[in-house]
């Protein structure tokens, strides 16, 4: 009972604070996929793991700190599984991902990304006095009619 009230809320809230035109449909898609993206980054199965991913990922968390080169961002799934994986999913920002409720969603306009739930993982001044906050952005991209997962970002 209290993951179906969490979902309603979820979706009233998405749908009402945002004006998304994100279909009742794809909000509950969308957070059955997130549920599988969580699942999966635990569990390191690349046989799972493409079964929920697109071929390729976006991930603007992956090179932090050096500079980008033309497509530098964007790498194939096999790549971003055995390489970027394991160290995204032993972060903190993830485990906070994990452990919060407050997931909006955002309609895309990108090659890469149809839908984006983004999770706030640091209220502003939490980290320090004056700090804006932060959060983390998971797309999904809709293959074949299924949402699959399609890259990753940190905000800001």
């Amino acid at each position: 009972m209290k993951k179906l009230l969490l979902l309603a809320c979820f979706l009233i809230c998405t749908h009402l604070s945002y004006g998304q035109s994100i279909s009742l449909s794809d909000s509950v898609q969308i957070r059955q996929a997130l549920d599988e993206v969580f699942r999966n980054f635990e569990s390191l199965n690349y046989a799972e793991f493409k079964k929920i991913a697109s071929k390729e990922i976006w991930c603007l968390v992956c090179d932090a700190g050096t500079p980008p080169g033309p497509n530098a961002q964007k790498m194939s799934r096999r790549k971003f599984h055995s390489r970027k994986l394991r160290a995204i999913a032993s972060s903190e920002s993830w485990a906070r991902a994990r452990q919060m409720n407050d997931i909006r969603l955002h309609k895309e306009n990108h090659p890469s990304s149809d839908i984006s739930a983004i999770i706030t993982i640091l209220q502003p001044g939490e980290y320090a006095p004056g700090h804006e906050g932060a959060s983390i952005a998971i797309h999904f991209k809709k293959i074949n009619g299924l949402f699959k997962f399609s890259g990753i970002e940190t905000i800001p």
